[in-house]
């Protein structure tokens, strides 16, 4: 009840808490050292100083989590491990982690603000823990800074190298069926305020490259909107039956929105005066004009028998009856 009353989190029923402490006074210091042991966690302190004259203190120490789910009222799962060092003069703080569970380090510092340094951090590992479904495997890396004044705020650099993509879960979520061998990198630096997110990224893979300009995310709402750039590397990755040569590409640029569902709007490069889409995961819409027509009939897997260019408006929907609304060719 006590726990519930200073920081609004129930105990598991039957839970404990017992461990001993041992010190000895050593020259200026006093040397601990000991084990603390719940039903959730274990937790070792070795070689800790603390000075009797100064607010100097260190510690070398080892936490064991059994399972993260109750401690992180449910929002995480898994073992969690840490050990490393501490050192502080009073309220400062810095340490060093290394975590088996997530076969990675983190370097911290601790005073008015949290300093966080990630070191080759599973991405597979962490995606488990965060109970999120594993779509690439590689290494995070890394910087996030923590501000608590003026306002709660979060700023980070963080990347992905060495990064895979899961052939198995990709083609699991969309049918895509991706090559084994293949390759990812993901950038971005931004900062969340007030629970909103700005930001900018970019990834690069095998199959596209993708740069994020102006990204926002409201983590309440949950309602993201971005412009984007987007390099196909090989049109043949997403239409089979594509009659153009292998490692052709494809560019496009626009906007994309999400709430509740994906909406994304932009514009082809390289198939016309200017061939504009839109998809709003019912909806495809092209709008094009002067659409050079031998560069679209390999694209639905017809080769390229007629030459010239067309104005179109074109959309599918549910309704068999609205397939087609407009269609002049030139």
């Amino acid at each position: 009840e006590r726990v519930k009353e200073l920081y609004d989190f129930n105990l598991p029923e039957k839970s404990y808490l017992h461990g001993r402490i041992d010190g000895n006074l050593e020259d200026e210091n006093v040397k601990l050292s000991g084990v603390l042991q719940s039903n959730l966690f274990v937790l070792q302190i070795k070689e800790a100083l603390v000075s009797i004259f100064t607010e100097d203190w260190s510690a070398t120490y080892d936490l064991d989590v059994k399972d993260m789910r109750t401690l992180s009222k449910n929002k995480l799962t898994g073992p969690l491990d840490f050990k490393g060092h501490l050192k502080g003069v009073g309220k400062r703080v810095k340490g060093i982690a290394k975590s088996n569970s997530l076969q990675g380090d983190l370097d911290f510092s601790v005073y008015q603000d949290a300093k966080i340094t990630i070191k080759d951090i599973a991405l597979e590992n962490l995606m488990s823990l965060l109970k999120q479904h594993n779509y690439v495997n590689g290494q995070l890396n890394g910087n996030v800074v923590l501000r608590w004044f003026p306002k709660e705020t979060v700023v980070y650099d963080l990347r992905i190298d060495k990064g895979v993509l899961t052939s198995q879960a990709i083609q699991k979520m969309n049918s895509y069926k991706i090559p084994e061998n293949n390759s990812i990198s993901f950038k971005s630096k931004g900062k969340i305020i007030n629970k909103k997110l700005t930001s900018s990224a970019t990834v690069k893979s095998t199959l596209a490259d993708v740069k994020f300009s102006s990204l926002n995310y409201d983590l309440e709402k949950k309602v993201l909107a971005s412009n984007y750039d987007l390099l196909v590397h090989d049109v043949h990755m997403f239409i089979s039956k594509a009659k153009v040569a292998k490692g052709t590409p494809v560019k496009a640029n626009g906007k994309l929105t999400f709430k509740e569902k994906l909406n994304i709007s932009g514009v082809l490069k390289g198939m016309g005066k200017k061939v504009a889409f839109s998809h709003d995961s019912k909806t495809l819409k092209f709008d094009a004009s002067q659409l050079l027509v031998e560069k679209l009939l390999p694209l639905m897997g017809e080769p390229a028998y007629v030459k010239g260019t067309m104005d179109c408006l074109l959309y599918t929907s549910p309704s068999p009856r609205d397939k087609i609304h407009d269609l002049v060719i030139r």
